[in-house]
């Protein structure tokens, strides 16, 4: 019997930029089939994949792969999300979860 794929969202809080956070999405590459970037900034990223491993084998492959002043936090998706603006990542969890529980509400200014 095949184990459930579990949606998840990587979020990594970086000190410095550099090229070898490259390897974050490298490494969830070798556990997941289909990770998504779901945003970049100077300082930090999220990534949302799914995965049919369990959680300290996630950590431990996250672990390996950031730098030593990073930080991060991994949390399992369910069905009840909203989001605003991030398109990619919209996009992800409404393939993989199903449509946003709230309507994009008019930004106030």
């Amino acid at each position: 019997m095949e184990k459930p794929m579990v949606p998840y969202l990587l979020l990594v809080s970086i000190r410095t930029p550099a090229p070898e956070h490259g390897r974050v999405l490298t490494a969830l590459r070798t556990i997941s089939p289909d990770p998504k970037p779901a945003y970049f900034e100077k300082h930090g990223f999220g990534i949302l994949f799914n995965c049919d491993r369990p959680l300290r084998d996630i950590h431990l492959r996250v672990y390996e792969s950031v730098m030593s002043d990073d930080e991060y936090l991994i949390v399992e998706l369910g069905p009840r999300w909203g989001a605003y603006g991030l398109e990619p990542a919209k996009a992800w969890l409404t393939h993989h979860l199903g449509k946003a529980q709230f309507q994009k509400a008019q930004k106030r200014r």
